[in-house]
């Protein structure tokens, strides 16, 4: 898969937070994004995710050199946002299930439960019962951004 933005500008009240921004990712390449607050790394996440539209400029998903359609689009990609809404009454798995099933994604068990073990053995879990409901929801929202 390739993630291509071409000539990506975006702005707020006409404003620019960046111009004339192009890359190309391709499958198990990794791009860092870095700056100062307020210097459109979340806003160019959400381009890139499709949450927001850029004000010019494209960004394409490609599998094979041929374009994915936009309805497709949402299976290749995950997005972890740093403020995460989910059901406090479901476990991390019963949330990234549900969030996974919302999309239409009928889920590997197998690959889900491997990833949750991986999650929860390399990462300390909070001891605080008011940390454990941001780490559940940070852990399925990683998960189920690695299970697309």
């Amino acid at each position: 898969m390739v993630i291509a933005a071409r000539d990506l500008k975006k702005t707020y009240d006409r404003v620019p937070v960046f111009e004339h921004l192009s890359f190309e990712i391709c499958s198990g390449e990794t791009l860092g994004i870095q700056g100062p607050n307020g210097s459109g790394k979340s806003t160019l996440m959400k381009l890139i995710a499709g949450v927001a539209t850029p004000t010019s400029g494209t960004v394409s998903y490609l599998q094979n050199g041929m374009p994915i359609e936009k309805t497709e689009q949402i299976r290749y990609i995950g997005f972890v946002a740093p403020y995460l809404q989910f059901y406090s009454e479901l476990t991390g798995l019963e949330n990234v299930l549900f969030s996974l099933r919302a999309r239409g994604i009928m889920p590997d068990m197998n690959r889900i439960k491997s990833l949750f073990q991986t999650l929860c053995a390399k990462h300390c879990i909070p001891k605080a019962s008011s940390d454990l409901l941001l780490w559940n929801a940070t852990a399925s929202s990683i998960g189920a951004s690695l299970c697309r």
